[in-house]
């Protein structure tokens, strides 16, 4: 499994929804809103052989407070990066992680099911 181009894709994904996140927020589509989009996005990285190397989400509301200034970018990144639920393909799966910490992302299993 390429982790480069793993992290690349990811890396889009959340660029690109900011981006479109904005966009639709602004008079760029005059007929559309933040309503057009989803609230949640859920994702899932699989390797080339099919076993689920893990599953990350990303919000609308986290993208809203990019572009309105009040996240940077690194807070950005760090939510989405923080809502990892490890598969089987992943060499760490199986750890004893936790997210106790209240300004941490919900785990993935209590938004994407």
């Amino acid at each position: 499994m390429n982790q480069s181009k793993n992290a690349a894709i990811r890396r889009d994904v959340a660029i690109s929804y900011i981006v479109v996140a904005d966009s639709w927020n602004s008079d760029e589509y005059p007929d559309k809103d933040h309503t057009w989009l989803p609230d949640t996005v859920c994702l899932t990285e699989v390797t080339e052989d099919g076993t689920v190397y893990g599953h990350r989400y990303i919000r609308y509301n986290w993208a809203f407070k990019y572009n309105e200034g009040l996240w940077s970018g690194l807070v950005y990144m760090g939510h989405f990066g923080g809502t990892l639920k490890k598969g089987p393909a992943d060499p760490d799966y199986g750890s004893t992680e936790t997210g106790a910490d209240p300004d941490y992302p919900e785990p993935y299993d209590s938004v994407c099911r």
